[in-house]
């Protein structure tokens, strides 16, 4: 973000499949990048009233990924399960990636926020 000379002032971006937020103060010239629970709080929405059906059904994350890769055109998001798990499988057209989010990252936000101090 340093060698951008001008970073937005605020953008979510992709770092190894979990999402941050870019944040710039102009005035100050400050530049944060942080992580940011949004694709939790996507999962916690579309579970509210329980688990989704998944599309599909794997024993392995190898054959799931062999699955998804293997779709000329997947759908933006589909429900899987692997191992018993239910899992989040997104397509980014705009960048063309691929990512297998697990539905337990709700819990370990709520473990972490739980565990944090001043809770």
């Amino acid at each position: 973000m340093s060698a951008t000379p001008k970073p937005p002032d605020l953008a979510y971006v992709l770092i190894s499949d979990e999402y941050h937020i870019v944040m710039h103060s102009r005035e100050s010239n400050i530049r944060t990048l942080a992580p940011h629970p949004t694709l939790e709080f996507y999962i916690e929405e579309i579970t509210k009233d329980g688990l989704p059906l998944a599309e599909a059904t794997f024993n392995t994350r190898e054959e799931a990924t062999a699955w998804f890769d293997s779709k000329a055109e997947p759908p933006a998001q589909t429900v899987i399960q692997i191992r018993g798990e239910h899992y989040l499988a997104a397509y980014y057209r705009n960048i063309n990636h691929r990512a297998l989010f697990p539905f337990t990252i709700v819990e370990r936000r709520r473990k972490r926020s739980k565990d944090s101090p001043g809770e």
